[in-house]
């Protein structure tokens, strides 16, 4: 079965999405076949009205530590890192191989914002991309999410699971944790600490709690499921503060997952410069 742009759209118009501002973690090969590829779901959404947020990672401009923290997901020896004083600007294309077609086809495209963050940026395009996106700073990761939450926006996990839901790294900030630090250069070729989020692995674990506010539909072959990102949140955050193990991937030496059910790295006297 081949999707065309006409069946995205009455996806979008049929579940109410139209006009709205949605992030989307994706898998194209989900749908089976797609005529157009990822541009026939950009043309779709962008017709419709809404704005599309994805995240658009770039670790490659990470740098070792400039200084040791506890709890924060990271010991032992230093990783040999291949970063020659490379600088991020948010024009900058560079994406990660692995955050898929869809996040590379946008932020490939001129008329999309990306955020100021060197490691964890946010991209967007559509009518409200400024908006979401102008705000993300290396200190405020996961502020594009903030702003989705004050357009009313949705989460959108189109053919993939709740381990690619980057808001659950949000609701475990809300949750009283504080959220890793790791290193970038910034403008200035000054080492500066970044915000990131930890292990998503164990983030299957919750579905069983979102179920009641999750709507799933089949285009084509994709499962979506849909959440208003706001719901998703508040909820969220509440299973953590009530069993903080729930965020635990099964591998039984991650340190990021214990370090981020402790609380995750401990700040005081931390040297946080913000670009």
């Amino acid at each position: 079965m081949m999707v065309e742009i006409s069946d995205i759209r009455n996806a979008i118009k049929g579940n109410k999405l139209s006009g709205q501002s949605i992030c989307v973690h994706s898998s194209t090969r989900s749908f089976g076949g797609l005529k157009d590829g990822p541009r026939a779901i950009i043309e779709a959404f962008l017709t419709e009205g809404c704005t599309i947020l994805v995240p658009t990672f770039s670790w490659n401009y990470l740098i070792p530590p400039a200084e040791d923290l506890r709890q924060n997901g990271w010991n032992g020896p230093r990783p040999a890192i291949n970063n020659q004083t490379k600088i991020y600007h948010a024009g900058t294309n560079d994406i990660d191989v692995d955050m898929g077609v869809l996040p590379k086809t946008i932020v490939n495209m001129k008329e999309r914002a990306r955020g100021n963050h060197p490691l964890c940026s946010f991209s967007a395009i559509g009518e409200k991309a400024e908006l979401l996106i102008k705000d993300q700073k290396p200190l405020d990761v996961f502020n594009p999410f903030e702003k989705l939450i004050g357009e009313n926006g949705s989460i959108l996990l189109m053919g993939v699971d709740f381990d690619t839901m980057t808001l659950l790294h949000l609701a475990e900030k809300k949750a009283g944790r504080n959220l890793f630090r790791r290193w970038t250069y910034n403008l200035e070729e000054k080492p500066i600490a970044t915000e990131a989020g930890g292990c998503s692995e164990g983030f299957t674990k919750f579905s069983r709690y979102l179920k009641d506010i999750v709507k799933e539909i089949k285009v084509g072959n994709s499962l979506w499921k849909i959440l208003n990102a706001e719901e998703a949140l508040l909820l969220s955050t509440n299973v953590i503060k009530d069993n903080p193990e729930i965020t635990r991937c099964n591998h039984k030496e991650c340190l990021r997952c214990e370090d981020a059910i402790k609380g995750g790295p401990i700040l005081t006297g931390a040297k946080n410069a913000i670009d």
